[in-house]
């Protein structure tokens, strides 16, 4: 969602055809028409193996020629699958420009946000079942939020279906491979990612990076018409023991809970002298549960948090409150780049 600054920057949605990203695609579709902006859908193809059939085995070269008639396959199925979701979207009162990449999927969905100057990308996260059936090793998802040097939307997909009850037969969940199809003739029609965004929280530790991210929550109510709650979560103090035990002393505690709201509330003072309506939120607990558990009891519909973008040995070193907040999030997560990715 690029905030007004943005100017009319267009907003990317990848889409794999699964149903995670046809969700993403809804809310792709509620925020291009709300804020105006131009909408860019992308999906990365496999190219598979490149062959030079003049020095090909004779012996595998059937084999070959099997594989490269069922990719051509796949992408005529996903240029009609992409005609389906621009025409989805027309419905929704969207006009849409639909690509078709190849390579591998982060690299892809990102080149393709650099190419027409994306404001924002917006992916879906799959969920457990989807994530078992395709055998990701960390998803690209995450792997956009991690690299992409622009603002990502991380939309999670709906909840796996029920089990089927004795007697009942279900359908299989197909991915594109398999000849996957969008849940309905307009899979954009009632789905909850095309609700109205009204409440926005912003977590924040009162760093230069959390004012980005509240900064641009706050553009995004004056867009949107929505409230923002900023949430501060402190850490349950402890002290060591001479026996190895630990504690937290009242006194300790209450000190912290002191700071933690005097801070709240200076931060709330400045931004209300500058006009913005917000509410502030103090707690302690565990950061990524305190941030989802406060979603669900203010009845948050998106998350806004930011994001340093580390990859390699300091991410994982590191670890990212904002990554396990996309991981376990109901409700959409917009990650807010504050520095170039290291």
């Amino acid at each position: 969602m690029p905030p007004p600054s943005a100017g009319q920057r267009p907003v990317l949605c990848a889409v794999d055809f699964e149903a995670s990203s046809w969700r993403a695609l809804g809310f792709a579709v509620s925020v291009a028409r709300q804020t105006a902006q131009p909408l860019h859908i992308v999906h990365v193809s496999d190219p598979g193996p490149e062959v030079d059939w003049d020095h090909l085995d004779p012996a595998i070269a059937p084999a070959l020629r099997e594989l490269e008639a069922l990719l051509e396959a796949r992408v005529e199925r996903a240029h009609g699958l992409l005609a389906r979701a621009s025409a989805a979207c027309a419905r929704a009162g969207v006009t849409a420009q639909t690509h078709l990449a190849t390579g591998r999927p982060p690299e892809a969905i990102i080149e393709a946000g650099e190419r027409h100057a994306a404001g924002l990308i917006v992916v879906g996260a799959h969920n457990a079942a989807e994530r078992h059936r395709v055998h990701l090793l960390g998803s690209t998802a995450e792997r956009v939020l991690r690299a992409a040097q622009v603002s990502v939307l991380v939309v999670p997909g709906p909840p796996p279906a029920p089990k089927a009850t004795s007697g009942a037969r279900v359908a299989p969940d197909r991915p594109l491979h398999a000849g996957a199809a969008a849940p309905s003739d307009d899979p954009l029609t009632g789905d909850p990612a095309m609700a109205l965004i009204q409440r926005i929280l912003c977590p924040t530790d009162f760093s230069d990076s959390s004012d980005a991210a509240i900064e641009y929550s706050l553009s995004l109510a004056e867009t949107l018409g929505a409230e923002v709650h900023l949430l501060h979560v402190y850490p349950i103090p402890a002290l060591m023991l001479p026996d190895g035990g630990v504690t937290a002393t009242a006194q300790l505690v209450a000190r912290l809970s002191e700071h933690a709201n005097d801070a709240m509330d200076a931060h709330v003072a400045r931004l209300t002298e500058r006009g913005a309506k917000v509410t502030g939120h103090v707690t302690e607990g565990v950061a990524a549960q305190s941030i989802l558990d406060a979603a669900e009891e203010i009845g948050a519909d998106l998350i806004v948090m930011a994001t340093h973008g580390r990859t390699g040995l300091a991410h994982l070193l590191v670890g990212s409150v904002t990554e396990r907040v996309v991981r376990l999030s109901t409700i959409p997560v917009l990650t807010v780049r504050t520095h170039a990715p290291t």
